[in-house]
């Protein structure tokens, strides 16, 4: 993918193929690329087949069209004020697109009570974030499920200044960037979608990544700070971005510069933790489970996993569902993934590269009890991470045109996955 442009456009053409070959629509999860037929049902039948070669080949075309397309540097001289005029055309922007339907644990928010103030091991901040919000939407005559979709845009109005700020950090071109990001259908879960933490947890990852890409190019204390702040809110809201942890020990481990650097990553990781501490004492919420869903990397054990999971750990049905719900969300980066880790070298590049396994392994060790499509917003950061270490070594290794052309190519393909993906939240079920 990061070679010629006539291999790129062989792969894609090869994919486009092999996807169309696959079983018919009542065998689905046993569909490569399942979850684009799945979104756009009026599709269906022989139509269907065509499906795959239809976005691939926009996808190749878009490819030798952009040597033909002006080349995107844009001058930023005040980039914080672009932030701030980003976060404000998101927020509107995300709020005109929310999608009135959704999978995941919040269907029928609306018809129960909102409980009292409480917590799961798991989700220590983000359910007390989300209900705390559901308690101000109710003083204010606002139903449960729009407080929610507001808080959501909140953050994902915010996390798209954070993938500006990010893009802007790696490339002069970054406006490609800017966009292979945004049209990847992670962007979804910012359209007013109802859920407790993961919509929160991935925007605030947005911001961890991009004041640890800061911190890695030069050292500097007050980025690496932030860097460390961020990932334990991550965590604290939603546990599955620990995934980082591993990462992002070992790059510190390796490459801090010196003491005091390894003294401000474990200052700025144990505020929010120690902040966390003080509010339990003080406030003693509820907690809701002993365990919550901790547990489930352990329950694909048969043992633990009888009455929860629609088929075996061990089966294809696992497996194709893990790549579906990947495709859908990030098809280029799954595409560019291989070469990505062979071409890693910086050390940006590795700490990604390590992220990317870390959330991989989430992605397969927590299922079938979570599946990709009841519950796959708490796999939204895998292609998320996915799409940076992607994106990362292509600014890295490509010539400019040459990243220009694969940018282009990503992002008709990821903008068509996408946009199939939001209209499945948009047509009843």
């Amino acid at each position: 993918m990061y070679g010629s442009s006539l291999m790129r456009c062989a792969i894609l053409a090869a994919f486009a193929v092999l996807a169309s070959q696959s079983p018919s629509m009542d065998r689905f999860p046993f569909i490569i690329d399942g979850w684009l037929f799945l979104s756009l049902r009026m599709m269906v039948g022989e139509y269907g087949r065509w499906l795959p070669i239809i976005v691939f080949g926009a996808g190749i075309l878009a490819d030798f069209l952009a040597p033909w397309l002006p080349r995107c540097s844009v001058p930023v001289r005040h980039a914080g004020r672009w932030a701030v005029t980003l976060t404000v055309v998101a927020g509107l922007g995300f709020w005109l697109a929310r999608v009135p339907f959704w999978f995941g644990d919040c269907m029928g928010v609306d018809g129960v009570p909102i409980p009292e103030l409480g917590f799961q091991p798991s989700e220590l901040l983000g359910q007390i974030l989300s209900t705390s919000m559901r308690m101000l939407g109710a003083a204010v005559g606002v139903k449960s499920s729009t407080a929610m979709a507001v808080e959501t845009i909140l953050y994902g109005s915010t996390a798209v200044a954070a993938l500006f700020l990010w893009s802007r950090t790696v490339s002069t071109q970054w406006p490609l960037v800017f966009g292979m990001l945004t049209s990847c259908g992670f962007m979804v879960l910012f359209c007013g979608y109802v859920e407790i933490s993961t919509p929160k947890s991935v925007a605030v990852v947005c911001w961890y990544v991009y004041f640890m890409t800061t911190a890695l190019r030069a050292w500097q204390t007050r980025p690496l700070f932030l860097a460390n702040v961020f990932l334990a809110l991550a965590g604290l809201i939603h546990g599955s971005a620990l995934c980082w942890l591993p990462a992002h020990i070992w790059t510190i481990w390796r490459h801090a510069r010196g003491r005091f650097a390894v003294a401000v990553s474990i200052a700025g990781f144990l505020l929010p933790i120690v902040a966390w501490s003080v509010f339990f004492i003080v406030v003693r919420p509820r907690m809701w489970t002993p365990l919550g869903n901790m547990t489930a990397p352990i329950q694909w054990f048969e043992a633990y996993c009888v009455t929860n999971c629609e088929y075996d750990f061990w089966s294809v049905a696992h497996l194709f569902d893990i790549v579906n719900c990947l495709l859908i969300l990030s098809p280029m980066a799954i595409l560019c993934l291989p070469e990505a880790f062979w071409h890693a070298r910086s050390v940006a590049a590795r700490w990604l590269a390590l992220g990317a396994v870390g959330w991989l392994f989430l992605s397969v060790i927590w299922f079938p009890v979570f599946g990709h499509l009841g519950d796959w917003d708490i796999f939204a950061g895998t292609p998320l991470v996915l799409s940076y270490f992607g994106i990362l070594v292509a600014v890295e290794v490509m010539a400019a045109k040459q990243l220009q052309r694969l940018a282009y190519a990503w992002l008709v393909v990821s903008l068509l996955h996408t946009l199939s993906w939001w209209n499945l939240f948009r047509t009843p079920p």
